[in-house]
């Protein structure tokens, strides 16, 4: 809609000026013609670029030749002692708002990164108006239906999962910490695989929606707690923290939940009570479709493509671009923010909650992560979310970290992925889990109680078309 608004402005505008000099039967100036072909170029890359920088520039480019053109105009006004006629008026009038709207987009657009995916509200749950309420949400998996499945780890006497249906209703619960047969145990991670759901804490199982346990493993051969889970060509593939987390401990992604375990790489970790800090590298998986999983570290901007069934390496997925690193400027915000969490400017939220965040967790940060979290999402793709260390055209700046979060989609077919572009989401919804049509999310209010949310893709994102082979 702004592409057109700003093509109808200028068209009109040309058409006006242009019959202005046909009616006087004069030739414009020299200035007047210059000034109109720096407007020209400056529409085109309005029009044209795909780059939020180069599109911000092109408002700058628009805003101040307009400028110059209305002195160039009303200077020829004021020699000939003569009022512009209405039409010409009119149109410098709609130029103006246009262009007031472009100057303070541009000013303001430091940050602004990413384009915008126009969303729709399918349902929210977990408020006070709600039939279901959380503690803290910590997994979801998404059915091709468009039910959810939601891991709450709040209290020990609750079920831990939830599902719930396409329309929002509460549709099973089931899973109370214990031993007994359906019970869990720890964190829960879960997976979709058609129909079946795999959860994995300490143990792992496999459950029907309806929560009837059809396979379980007390104890894992390799590993202990889960950090990821997926599901895929009917195969269990986790990250798990090793039993023994001394000297930082390691992160060991193994194939399989029984003793036949395969230890597909090993990882070691940052210190343990480090691993959920947002500035540390966190083991990434996600389940695709055709049996396949994506998996990596957050450190590096490669991911591997993975055949569930046989665990061989199809692919990889990677974007070359440069790592930034905290500034002194940073860190020193970072510090008074998590000294003081209730003053913390918006920007900031994604970053340093409300409720007395440990001060420490600013010591030693000596490079930001590339990529957050990884799934899959509409329409049919690959979203992983970029970290604060992605340094391309459309990274925000350190000092607003909220606008870095967004989202680069990738197209994943056979040995080859196809970057589609970089895309914002509204603010506070952080996604989880998705399929090709819709997200899964947390939001949290003003109390940071967590709900699940689930959003219809109305639009898709921007349709860059940089080619990423993915090599053998």
């Amino acid at each position: 809609m702004e592409n057109i608004l700003i093509l109808a402005t200028w068209l009109l505008l040309t058409i006006a000026v242009s019959a202005v000099c046909v009616r006087r039967k004069k030739k414009p100036d020299k200035g007047m013609v210059v000034v109109w072909c720096c407007l020209t170029l400056a529409w085109t890359v309005v029009l044209a670029t795909e780059s939020q920088t180069g599109l911000a520039i092109g408002k700058i480019l628009v805003s101040a030749t307009w400028l110059l053109l209305t002195i160039a105009v009303l200077a020829d006004y004021v020699r000939r002692k003569k009022k512009p006629d209405k039409l010409t008026v009119l149109v410098w009038c709609f130029a103006l708002v246009g262009t007031v709207v472009f100057a303070a987009e541009a000013l303001g657009a430091e940050g602004q990164t990413g384009v915008g995916v126009r969303t729709e509200e399918v349902f929210t749950i977990g408020f006070d108006d709600s039939e279901l309420h959380f503690g803290v949400i910590v997994a979801m998996a998404m059915f091709d239906d468009g039910r959810i499945v939601v891991s709450d780890y709040g209290s020990t006497d609750a079920p831990q999962i939830a599902v719930v249906s396409a329309e929002g209703d509460v549709v099973a619960q089931w899973g109370r910490m214990g031993d007994g047969p359906g019970e869990l145990d720890g964190v829960v991670m879960v997976g979709i695989e058609g129909e079946t759901i795999v959860a994995a804490g300490m143990r792992t199982g496999l459950y029907t929606w309806q929560g009837a346990e059809t396979r379980r493993w007390s104890a894992p051969s390799v590993g202990g707690m889960t950090v990821k889970v997926a599901l895929a060509a009917g195969n269990v593939i986790a990250w798990r923290m090793t039993a023994d987390v001394s000297d930082g401990g390691l992160f060991a992604m193994v194939l399989g939940a029984s003793d036949g375990s395969r230890v597909w790489h090993k990882r070691r970790a940052d210190d343990f009570m480090r691993l959920f800090n947002p500035f540390r590298a966190f083991p990434l998986l996600a389940s695709m479709p055709e049996g396949r999983v994506v998996a990596g570290y957050g450190d590096k901007y490669v991911l591997h493509v993975i055949a569930g069934e046989s665990g061989d390496t199809l692919g990889t997925i990677a974007r070359d671009v440069s790592q930034r690193r905290p500034t002194a400027s940073f860190l020193r915000d970072l510090r008074r923010h998590l000294a003081h969490p209730g003053e913390a400017p918006e920007d900031w939220s994604s970053l340093v909650r409300r409720s007395a965040p440990p001060v420490d967790m600013a010591d030693g940060i000596e490079s930001f992560p590339m990529i957050t979290n990884v799934f899959w999402g509409p329409p049919g793709a690959l979203w992983v979310e970029r970290g604060l260390g992605v340094d391309d055209e459309y990274a925000g700046p350190l000092g607003r970290p909220n606008a870095s979060r967004l989202w680069d989609i990738f197209d994943v077919g056979g040995t080859e992925a196809t970057f589609l572009g970089a895309v914002s989401l509204p603010d506070g919804f952080r996604p989880m889990a998705g399929n090709d049509s819709l997200l899964a999310g947390v939001v949290s209010d003003d109390l940071e109680r967590s709900a699940a949310r689930v959003l219809r893709v109305v639009a898709p994102g921007a349709a860059v078309g940089r080619r990423a082979p993915a090599s053998k």
